[in-house]
């Protein structure tokens, strides 16, 4: 572990000192198109082998570097909000690749740093978001297209704000460090990763006061990597964590009659196309599908967001598991822990959707004895019109 904890300050090694600059350090001097020498202090784009710095107290802040590309252009590394309090921005589109060896988003303490994707590929060795800790703000926004981490991928440091939202794929080759917000925001976040626990106590709440997890917004669906199922497993969590705490994290154990298998689990923002209706004050909505997984019954564990339930004016200890079975929402809650956040499925037998939510109510479809109303209603109508 401790070889592992080098390699990434090696990494982080690269930010700028305060001193001079060195020929490997390329600073943005004023807003404005990356592939324009006049845009950086030393008057050339940066390359491989030179970091780029977006966001400086000692040069442009707030800065913005527009990169548009239908073809590939690469740089050893970015550094965006690098300096306490500086905010950077970098903006790609066109289509085109972008070759990364270390990206930081939010560098130092109350920095803000955000990358915004838009179509492409994004090719990074290494992606910190918020590495600067206390007050900083990283955010990676996809707007489609894909983004692939190859060494790690962290959202790690609980006090600052790691954010990666928005819709398209994100593929992570080796350690995922999850203590951020991933959130499905107005279409489909695909998430795959390997995943590397971590090992020190932490925290779930961030600088900002919201929760470390997994969200679903604005119609938009999170798909993380297929389950192979073998035994008890978690979703959104280290597979071994029997103690969830990432919101809307699932633990799935104490099965029976199970023949190992492949299980996809989707989180479904709650106005996603896909929700059956009559949900009331949902919290969350998930879909199940086993794919080779055989089962008799389990145990399902939700963590379930309990920031929105206060928000919705919701009482914890009311809140249900549901689970619809192709015609209606039935009730399947065994139990709700207020202290950790869990409410419970317990010995469920079948899996499609699940959500926890305040209640059900009926569908607003009129019933036939009400249309027939509705028909004679404006029958009279119209002849009174004549």
């Amino acid at each position: 572990m401790k070889g592992r904890w080098m390699v990434m300050l090696a990494a982080l090694s690269m930010l700028a000192p305060a001193g001079p600059a060195h020929a490997w350090q390329i600073f943005l001097k004023t807003d404005g198109d990356w592939m324009d020498p006049a845009s950086w202090l030393e008057g050339t784009v940066p390359g491989s082998g030179q970091i780029a710095y977006v966001g400086h107290t000692a040069h442009a802040n707030p800065a913005t570097a527009n990169l548009s590309t239908a073809g590939s252009q690469s740089v050893g590394g970015i550094n965006i909000g690098h300096m306490s309090t500086t905010v950077g921005t970098v903006n790609f589109t066109g289509g085109g690749s972008f070759s990364v060896g270390t990206l930081n988003l939010g560098v130092a303490t109350d920095s803000t740093g955000s990358f915004n994707q838009t179509g492409g590929t994004v090719n990074a060795s290494y992606v910190s978001l918020a590495p600067g800790g206390s007050g900083a703000v990283g955010t990676y926004t996809l707007n489609g297209g894909t983004l692939n981490a190859g060494a790690w991928f962290t959202m790690k440091d609980q006090t600052g704000v790691p954010t990666l939202q928005g819709a398209g794929t994100v593929v992570m080759s080796s350690n995922f460090y999850m203590n951020g917000r991933a959130i499905a925001d107005g279409g489909t976040l695909d998430v795959t990763y390997n995943w590397w626990p971590l090992q020190e106590e932490r925290s779930i709440v961030l600088a900002n006061g919201t929760q470390a997890g997994w969200y679903g917004v604005n119609g938009g669906k999170l798909v993380l990597k297929e389950l192979n199922v073998t035994g008890d497993v978690s979703w959104g969590e280290d597979p071994t964590d029997t103690g969830i705490d990432l919101v809307n994290s699932v633990r799935l154990d104490n099965w029976s009659g199970l023949s190992n298998g492949t299980l996809s689990i989707d989180l479904l923002a709650c106005d996603h196309a896909d929700v059956p209706a009559a949900l009331v004050d949902p919290l969350a909505v998930w879909d199940f599908r086993p794919g080779t997984l055989g089962f008799g019954s389990v145990d399902l564990t939700f963590r379930y967001d309990d920031a929105l339930a206060t928000m919705l004016g919701v009482n914890e200890g009311d809140l249900k598991v549901y689970h619809y079975d192709g015609g209606s929402w039935m009730d399947v809650t065994t139990g709700v822990d207020t202290t950790n956040k869990w409410i419970t499925a317990d010995g469920v037998t079948s899996m499609s959707h699940f959500a926890v939510a305040g209640g059900v109510g009926a569908e607003l479809i009129p019933e036939p004895a009400g249309l027939s109303l509705l028909g004679l209603a404006l029958l009279k109508l119209r002849r009174s019109r004549r």
